[in-house]
């Protein structure tokens, strides 16, 4: 996810009949944030493998990427799975538009959005 620096990243990948689809980015109290110091790739590399999205994996990212003003930011991530052939693209897309469709749903209240994906 080379795009950290952006404040959000994508990836794609296969394995076997598996496809998915991975977006994750960073808010502050609901709001979009931008890191203020974007993370090295080879330390988001050395980072311990991501368990779950309170994990030290997720808290020592945003530690990087928001060094000594990480109050009240938050990693949030959504990943698609689907099981058969797929293009990349078709994965995006349905992505996108669950995000869309998460974020119509919940109107302007980014609490609700979080609890739902």
């Amino acid at each position: 996810m080379r795009a950290l620096r952006e404040g959000y990243g994508a990836a794609v990948w296969r394995r076997g009949a598996l496809h998915v689809c991975a977006v994750r980015w960073f808010e502050r109290r609901g709001v979009p944030a931008r890191p203020t110091a974007p993370p090295h790739p080879a330390a988001v590399r050395a980072l311990p493998p991501p368990a779950d999205m309170l994990g030290a994996h997720h808290r020592q990212l945003i530690e990087l990427a928001f060094p000594n003003d990480s109050q009240g930011v938050s990693a949030k991530e959504l990943v698609c799975i689907h099981l058969g052939l797929l293009p990349a693209a078709t994965a995006v897309q349905q992505a996108r538009r669950l995000a869309h469709s998460v974020y119509e749903f919940t109107g302007e209240n980014p609490a609700v959005a979080s609890d739902l994906l």
